[in-house]
């Protein structure tokens, strides 16, 4: 709860232009990375949806192959998520993003909305007042803007790798951490939903996760 309310659905996507990003073809071969655009970029997406969302019970996907034709990795992979108590999420993980580098959530609960968006970095917050006034804020980041124009967008990659490893090393150290620290179980649950997308796009049915452990 809070601005938004009660949490109802998440939307998110993430995608590039595709082959001409990746610098080695290992990067896109199936029998090293296990996938195509769900274990590239969407398993990152994968992990932020899980993390707003809560645990996902069931997933239902597709995945295709229309456009690199890349046997086993797919360009495009689409899930369907449902939690345990029915809360859904629907993701999409492209290799074929034309218009460039695309990374974006969307959380919608009962009052309102909040995204999440690189390319350019930006956050929305939408949502009604007690009169039933919709009220609208955005942050635009216009610095790290101005300092990819002017330095390349590996800056920003540069800079939260630093930010990361420094919160790492203070709760290494003191126990005190920025934020939330994913877990083992995290990543396995990443790689499980990507791979259940497999699964249902073979069996064309919904695909239930194992238990939580």
């Amino acid at each position: 709860s809070g601005a938004i309310g009660e949490l109802d659905h998440v939307r998110a996507i993430a995608g590039h232009v595709g082959l001409s990003e990746f610098k080695a073809e290992w990067e896109h071969d199936n029998n090293v990375v296990g996938g195509g655009a769900l274990m590239d970029i969407g398993i990152h997406m994968i992990d932020l949806v899980r993390y707003t969302l809560g645990d996902v019970a069931d997933v239902y996907g597709m995945a295709t192959e229309n456009i690199w034709k890349l046997g086993g990795s797919e360009d495009n992979g689409f899930a369907l998520m449902r939690s345990p108590e029915g809360r859904t999420a629907t993701l999409q993980a492209s290799w074929s993003e034309w218009k460039g580098y695309k990374f974006q959530i969307e959380v919608y609960g009962n009052r309102g909305m909040v995204q999440a968006s690189y390319g350019p970095m930006r956050n929305t917050l939408i949502y009604t007042d007690g009169h039933g006034r919709r009220q609208k804020k955005t942050n635009q980041y216009r610095k790290i803007a101005v300092q990819e124009k002017l330095l390349g967008w590996q800056r920003t990659i540069e800079k939260s790798f630093q930010l990361e490893m420094d919160d790492f090393a203070r709760y290494c150290q003191d126990g005190v951490c920025g934020g939330t620290l994913a877990d083992g179980y995290a990543g396995f649950r990443a790689v499980e939903i990507a791979n259940a997308v497999y699964s249902s796009t073979e069996s064309k049915r919904a695909v239930s996760l194992s238990e939580p452990f």
